[in-house]
């Protein structure tokens, strides 16, 4: 899924991939919602390019291996548990290039575990 420079996605989930896949935020994209930006239930992977933004509650949330690249913003808003800018429950990797930012509403840029 690619959301175009310039393209927005405002729902109650921005983005939902159950099986897997990419997502892409091109620079001057916008994914914002009211509880997740990114939700990824079986893994995959989120690349959010300089100048794009992902902001929700969460703002990138996977179950299953993930890897997230980011160079933009991505900023978990919500206070408590939820407020983590990336959070890879199944583990994964996680790069924040030169200029981006990860942040969290309860402190947490991100947050990984791995259950066995």
């Amino acid at each position: 899924m690619i959301n175009k420079a310039g393209g927005t996605i405002s729902a109650s989930i921005g983005v939902e991939l159950t099986a897997g896949g990419s997502v892409t935020n091109e620079a001057g994209g916008a994914i914002s919602a009211g509880a997740f930006g990114v939700f990824l239930s079986a893994g995959g992977s989120v690349t959010n390019e300089a100048g794009g933004t992902i902001n929700d509650f969460s703002g990138i949330k996977a179950f299953g291996v993930a890897s997230v690249t980011n160079a933009g913003a991505v900023i978990g808003s919500g206070a408590g548990d939820g407020g983590i800018g990336v959070y890879l429950d199944g583990g994964g990797s996680v790069v924040n290039k030169a200029g981006g930012t990860m942040s969290g509403g309860d402190g947490v840029g991100t947050f990984s575990t791995l259950r066995r």
